[in-house]
């Protein structure tokens, strides 16, 4: 699961962003991969645009050959 959170600090008025991607595995057991934190809003949209991209990447990579 992607996941994206914004906040907010009481002295600023940008949102800052975390993003990262969490696995969830049975019996409770849980992955967190960290691609970016405190990214303002540019920085997050290139550090999602480079995730999908390697994604796509290695997605086609790994199907099977027609």
């Amino acid at each position: 699961m992607l996941i994206i959170e914004g906040s907010r600090a009481e002295n600023e008025s940008l949102y800052r962003y975390d993003f990262y991607k969490q696995t969830f595995y049975p019996h409770g057991l849980n992955n967190v991969t960290v691609y970016g934190e405190k990214l303002t809003a540019p920085q997050l949209l290139r550090r999602v645009k480079q995730y999908l991209k390697n994604r796509k990447h290695y997605l086609e990579k790994q199907a099977p050959f027609k």
